[in-house]
């Protein structure tokens, strides 16, 4: 399946040609994962760091929260896609009730 993704391409003011910035390439990466996280009815890179954001998570806070590994989170943040259960884990953290019964659990 297609997607269409709006990408940059910084350009030379001198030659004219096409430059290899890696902070670009990694936002272009980023905007077409995004893109098909959203295709898959996935929370975006930006929608996990927002939630985590909200509840005062690191990153490694918010794995052990879900039982996910230690850098699983920046992988998500940075693009990676998520498995639909981490999806579902971090989405019943945005929930104020489903957040409390997360930390009860992960009290004891």
């Amino acid at each position: 399946e297609a997607l269409e993704v709006t990408l940059f391409r910084p350009i030379c003011v001198y030659c004219g040609n096409e430059v290899v910035e890696p902070s670009i390439e990694k936002d272009n990466n980023l905007r077409i994962f995004d893109e098909q996280k959203k295709r898959m009815n996935l929370l975006t890179s930006s929608q996990i760091k927002s939630i985590r954001q909200k509840r005062e998570l690191s990153q490694t806070q918010l794995a052990k929260l879900i039982g996910a590994g230690e850098k699983t989170i920046t992988r998500y943040e940075s693009g990676a896609i998520q498995d639909k259960v981490f999806d579902t884990l971090i989405r019943l953290i945005d929930d104020d009730s489903a957040y409390e019964v997360l930390i009860k659990i992960n009290k004891k």
